[in-house]
């Protein structure tokens, strides 16, 4: 997919915003504060290689950022008009803990990097095999020797709004229909890759492409699995053990309980148990061995 060119102003407020912004209720707040806290120089090497890639010099905006639960993104603005992004993922800390010492050796780090791997592989996989619109992965790394103490993807910024941000009326039929009909099409592109078993793409150097085990729950890996429900069985089992670890409530949900005002826990043992219902339901209708 080639890298089309774009206007400055399509860096839309409701998505980025400048550092002064980011405060304590961001995510990874205390590590983007540290990480702008270099200055430009630890972005300076990026850019030089964007560059050095296209052969047309550009800038890495560091002042706008863009975040989410894990990443935070900036922009790389070519003198052309076309827009690269540089997403970092930030380095997991210990739970509580507003520390600005990151233990690369702990275990999440390991499967974070190789979570960034799968996601590459993946990307490119999806690129090459259907239709959907990906963005082109130009360099990354996925280990933490570098200016930024953490992984990062250098890839194509593709414009666009998360769906519940964007300005499209569900109300409006032939807005609504528009919308999930590409939503609908990619569904159904993503339902024609097949592969012989369950788990992380990690390489696609051969064919089939070599799937290794999940890293999703407690640190642990899971899989790789043969069977879909068997991925499906390990995924409902570790929610519901996550969700009763995490649940403070004894005594059984009275018969007025109400999901509005319930405690968050509350919320996710429900949640886990429904999971476990439909599943043992699913089991016994198409007559399943576990």
């Amino acid at each position: 997919m080639a890298t089309q060119p774009l206007k400055q102003s399509l860096l839309d407020s409701r998505v980025w915003f400048s550092k002064e912004q980011c405060d304590e209720s961001e995510p990874n707040a205390t590590y983007i504060r540290h990480l702008l806290s270099k200055g430009q120089l630890c972005f300076d090497p990026i850019a030089e290689r964007a560059t050095s890639i296209r052969s047309v010099s550009c800038v890495l905006d560091s002042s706008r950022m863009s975040t989410g639960s894990f990443c935070v993104s900036f922009p790389i603005i070519f003198e052309d008009g076309v827009f690269w992004l540089l997403r970092i993922r930030c380095p997991p800390q210990e739970s509580g803990t507003k520390s600005e010492v990151w233990q690369h050796s702990l275990p999440t780090f390991t499967a974070v990097s190789s979570m960034i791997d799968s996601s590459v592989a993946t990307i490119k996989y999806v690129q090459t095999h259907s239709q959907i619109p990906v963005p082109t992965i130009h360099f990354y790394d996925s280990g933490y020797d570098n200016a930024f103490l953490a992984p990062y993807i250098v890839m194509d910024y593709i414009d666009g709004l998360p769906a519940p941000w964007s300005d499209i009326d569900l109300e409006n039929e032939k807005q609504s229909t528009n919308f999930y009909s590409q939503l609908c099409g990619i569904s159904l592109a993503m339902s024609r890759l097949r592969f012989h078993q369950s788990g992380y793409i990690q390489s696609i150097s051969s064919d089939p492409p070599i799937i290794e085990a999940l890293h999703e729950w407690d640190r642990k890996q899971n899989g790789s699995f043969q069977r879909a429900i068997d991925y499906y069985r390990q995924l409902v089992d570790n929610y519901w053990k996550h969700a009763c670890g995490g649940c403070t409530t004894k005594a059984s949900l009275s018969k007025d309980w109400n999901w509005t005002v319930a405690l968050p826990e509350e919320k996710d043992l429900f949640t886990a148990y429904l999971h476990r219902e439909c599943l043992a339901r699913i089991l016994i209708v198409f007559a399943i061995s576990i």
